[in-house]
């Protein structure tokens, strides 16, 4: 990761974290992949981090390395509210998402 992705990812966590949907969404409409703080926060129940990225329109059917969705991975960790969370932003499991 470059200097500033890296710097833009820092600033989205602090964005997430805060529940500042506005800063957020700028930092996503720039192009920074936020995927990786979205399959954080699916894995270890982040739920405020969760919505605050849901809010801002982060892509939630993207697929991690190992082809899932944070959808599955919520599930997989045992996350139940989170896994709901992402259900009811609109996201998928991997099954779903690859058969489109």
């Amino acid at each position: 990761m470059s200097d500033r992705n890296h710097e833009q990812y820092m600033r989205a966590e602090a964005c997430a974290l805060s529940g500042d949907v506005e800063g957020l969404g700028v930092i996503a409409a720039s192009g920074t992949d936020l995927s990786a703080l979205l399959f954080e926060a699916a894995a270890s129940g982040k739920g405020r981090t969760l919505s605050t990225l849901i809010q801002a329109g982060v892509p939630l059917n993207v697929l991690d390395a190992s082809g899932r969705t944070p959808l599955d991975v919520a599930r997989e960790a045992g996350e139940k509210e989170c896994a709901e969370m992402i259900r009811r932003g609109g996201g998928r499991h991997s099954f779903d998402v690859v058969r489109r």
